[in-house]
């Protein structure tokens, strides 16, 4: 059971599952009060959210006020992370910051065990599911993710150890055209990606 705000979340098959994994351990935890309030959008959703917010403003400011306050708080219709299958923004049931509660430093100090990380510091309710071997890197590291993709382009490879064994390798190669050809451990599981630079990464479960 993922508990959810709205009616229905529309998140990729590998999100919603690792969303239901990670909340098993919440409630394993006595941790309770933590609500998925969006997953994935369309951009006509998009554009149905920017004119509701505009209308319900106009009833307090003038047109111009109400759509410099609009923007403030949303995406263009079309661009943003929640028009992908593996974003979802988590809230507490209170609203409060998620450091600001027990429930929200429990799920930030578990979430990257299942494969999550948080998307930016202008959004810190928002996380994307990267999978456990980027999530672990980026934890180990400290990097957000964009401090990461660019530390990923510079050195090209990554092992990360637990217990003094290796656990996870990490490659990341530009594609050349729309082909990219690693060399990867036999017998390693492994997922590919692609970011929207022109790079494709390869992470390996060893």
């Amino acid at each position: 059971m993922i508990p959810v705000k709205s009616l229905q979340i529309r998140s990729g098959y590998e999100t919603i599952e690792a969303l239901r994994i990670l909340f098993e351990k919440l409630r394993a935890e006595d941790v309770d009060g933590l609500y998925v309030q969006q997953g994935t959008v369309s951009k006509a959703e998009q554009m149905e959210t920017v004119n509701n917010h505009m209308r319900l403003l106009m009833q307090t400011y003038p047109p111009e006020q109400a759509a410099a306050l609009v923007w403030q708080k949303e995406e263009i219709p079309g661009t943003g992370s929640l028009l992908l299958e593996h974003t979802v923004e988590i809230v507490t049931s209170d609203d409060q910051r998620l450091e600001n509660s027990q429930q929200g430093e429990k799920l930030l100090q578990l979430c990257w065990r299942y494969g999550f990380v948080r998307e930016s510091k202008e959004k810190p309710f928002r996380f994307r599911y990267v999978g456990k071997a980027h999530a672990t890197a980026m934890t180990y590291l400290d990097l957000d993710m964009q401090e990461y993709l660019e530390w990923m382009h510079q050195k090209g490879t990554l092992v990360v150890s637990a217990g003094g064994r290796p656990q996870y390798l990490i490659l990341c190669q530009p594609m050349q055209g729309d082909y990219v050809a690693f060399d990867l451990p036999a017998e390693a599981a492994y997922e590919v990606s692609m970011d929207n630079t022109g790079y494709a990464l390869a992470a390996c479960t060893l």
